[in-house]
């Protein structure tokens, strides 16, 4: 499946679609979506690097991350979209490892 920051990163942008917070709304801080999430501190950080790199919050230095846009619908499309082309990829790539251990497998039965 995809890298848990960007789970995290798609379910806060939900979020903010849903209006659970408004624009210039503080975010929960880091340590507390963390716990929210069932991730470590990093992976929030990164999610919400994903976040800062798409325009919809800021972070201040000592003081947390702001809401500064709320995602258009066409933009979450968009999000899933991506996030289901990575599950696509995920899925080949474990499709061909199963494959492959089952050829040695065989290889290694036909052998006795």
């Amino acid at each position: 499946m995809g890298y848990k920051y960007e789970n995290v990163a798609t379910d806060l942008k939900h979020r903010l679609a849903w209006k659970e917070w408004a624009v210039g709304d503080q975010l929960p801080g880091v340590h507390e979506l963390a716990a929210h999430y069932g991730v470590s501190p990093s992976v929030v950080k990164d999610a919400q690097d994903v976040l800062r790199m798409e325009g919809l919050i800021e972070t201040r230095r000592g003081s947390g991350s702001y809401v500064l846009a709320i995602p258009e619908p066409g933009d979450m499309t968009l999000g899933m979209h991506r996030q289901l082309a990575a599950l696509r990829e995920d899925l080949a790539t474990a499709r061909e490892a199963l494959a492959s251990a089952e050829r040695r497998l065989a290889s290694l039965m036909g052998g006795e």
